[in-house]
């Protein structure tokens, strides 16, 4: 696997990755922030965005920078998470998109 960043080329093409779970998070951020949807800004404390807790299923599709420093990780299942850091603000990806679809006009 590559990192963060990484470059990869052979004869035939370049690939080029960029890794953006962080930025993804601050778009939403500010966007909850923008609008009113939260006074809480998920940067700055341990929230992750993933699937429904409620209906029990889901994983970890990205993690704040503090979340992280609990050991939470992207692809875990929310119910691994929660027992790293019981107050993890957790944002349904679902409700992310309503908020993007009504901002977009």
């Amino acid at each position: 696997m590559f990192g963060v960043g990484s470059v990869f080329s052979n004869d035939e093409r370049l690939i080029f990755r960029i890794d953006v779970n962080s930025a993804y998070l601050s778009w939403t951020a500010v966007k909850l922030l923008q609008y009113g949807e939260s006074l809480i800004d998920i940067r700055e404390v341990p929230s992750v965005i993933g699937g429904s807790e409620e209906n029990r299923h889901g994983i970890i599709l990205v993690a704040s920078i503090p979340a992280k420093k609990f050991g939470i990780k992207t692809g875990e299942p929310i119910y691994a998470a929660r027992l790293k850091c019981k107050d993890t603000v957790l944002m349904n990806v679902l409700w992310i998109v309503l908020i993007l679809k009504r901002t977009i006009k």
